[in-house]
């Protein structure tokens, strides 16, 4: 019987280490959102995950990739929202017309990624945020706006 032990004791683990990364990361969106996230620290990030300062580099190695990993769970959840609201729909124009109204959709649905976007086209965050390049951002835009351009390009509607 020791051998169910020990696999619960590393699930325990495994769920506790899932939970203090995804509680930094919605303290990392929240700090993206509210435009503060140039000018808090990682302690304040801590804190604000209710974890401890030294949880917080179990998980990431600097303030930078925090804020990497948390723009590319926003990137894949805006997408898989896109992708959820063209399911099914041939038509590009309808295709256009689901991701505009699913796009309307999200400051009601998702505000925390609504006020992520609306801070990044105000305040240029991407660039004072100083990412390393291709760590996030651009080619996580550019992977999802690929599957889209992928979903236009094999719809019926386009191959005539």
């Amino acid at each position: 019987m020791p051998e169910p032990k020990v696999t619960n004791s590393l699930n325990a683990r495994a769920r506790s280490a899932l939970r203090t990364r995804a509680a930094l990361i919605s303290s990392g969106r929240r700090a993206l959102g509210s435009g503060l996230a140039t000018g808090i620290g990682i302690a304040d990030l801590a804190r604000d995950a209710g974890v401890a300062t030294g949880s917080f580099y179990n998980h990431f190695g600097s303030k930078a990739e925090l804020f990497a990993a948390t723009l590319t769970e926003v990137v894949e959840e805006l997408a898989q929202l896109l992708d959820n609201a063209a399911a099914g729909v041939d038509d590009p124009v309808d295709v256009v017309r689901a991701h505009v109204r699913a796009l309307g959709a999200v400051g009601r649905v998702q505000p925390d990624i609504a006020a992520i976007v609306d801070c990044f086209l105000r305040r240029a965050t991407w660039a004072s945020l100083r990412l390393p390049r291709g760590h996030c951002g651009d080619e996580h835009i550019r992977l999802a706006s690929h599957r889209h351009h992928l979903h236009l390009a094999a719809s019926p509607a386009t191959r005539r």
